[in-house]
């Protein structure tokens, strides 16, 4: 009956290409347990990011803070000047870089007694 089905839909099929289609085994027969824990695999794989994407952001205020521990460790340990000032001019940038500072500022605040 199958034989019959597949010939009218397709032409060129034959009995034997039918028969071995059927017979064929070549596939793996999984249960329920092990589908469950092949698509759970998979969707754990998918959800894990690599390590390099999991960089964390130091936010300003943290950066901030690290600069001045930096800093203040730095001229206790007899560093030299020239890399202290360094660190110093970095702290600016980053400070110029903090989201308060960037705010607009208005007329009034340049007029301030």
């Amino acid at each position: 009956m199958i034989n019959d089905v597949l010939t009218d839909v397709f032409e060129d099929i034959t009995t034997k290409d039918v028969e071995e289609w059927v017979n064929d085994r070549d596939e793996e027969i999984l249960t329920e347990t092990e589908i469950i824990e092949s698509v759970e695999t998979e969707e754990n794989e998918e959800n894990e990011e690599p390590e390099q994407d999991r960089i964390e952001k130091v936010n300003h205020e943290a950066a901030l803070t690290y600069f001045n521990t930096i800093l203040k460790w730095c001229s206790e340990n007899d560093f030299p000047d020239h890399q202290i000032l360094l660190l110093k001019k970095m702290k600016e940038e980053a400070t110029k870089k903090h989201p308060k500072a960037l705010k607009q500022k208005t007329i009034g605040e340049f007029f301030k007694p």
